[in-house]
């Protein structure tokens, strides 16, 4: 089973992958973390029982969480200054990362890929999936 952890879980492509993972037999949402609705139910938040009962926490909590909640796999779909200091410290913990934010700059992308080789926690990095954007494509 996945021990899965969404940064950013009350925008709407949060939501989307909060109701799904809850959904997911395969997959365990250990946390949620972010700025908005901090200690409301995630269940609640996206309508769907949530056997583990995870409370939105607060991302600035998200080291201490981490070392708690021990998850495999972070999907982060906040905003690029957020993503640029929350997945730096995930990977730096062996966390892999699903990054689907847009406009991160060159330097996070640098650093973020070492990190990434020198921690082993292999990462996905695919902005902007929304429909109207990648009809462009």
């Amino acid at each position: 089973m996945i021990k899965l952890l969404i940064l950013g879980p009350t925008g709407s492509m949060g939501k989307l992958i909060s109701e799904l993972a809850l959904k997911d037999e395969e997959i365990n949402l250990v946390a949620a973390c972010g700025i908005e609705h901090i200690g409301t139910s995630l269940g609640s938040l996206v309508a769907i029982e949530d056997a583990n009962h995870i409370k939105i926490s607060k991302i600035e909590d998200l080291e201490e969480i981490i070392q708690e909640t021990s998850p495999d796999v972070v999907v982060d779909f906040t905003l690029a200054n957020a993503t640029e200091r929350n997945c730096l410290i995930c990977v730096k913990k062996g966390v892999r990362c699903v990054i689907g934010t847009t406009a991160l700059s060159q330097e996070f992308l640098l650093e973020f890929g070492k990190l990434v080789k020198e921690n082993n926690a292999p990462a996905v990095i695919s902005p902007n999936m929304a429909t109207g954007m990648n009809i462009f494509f």
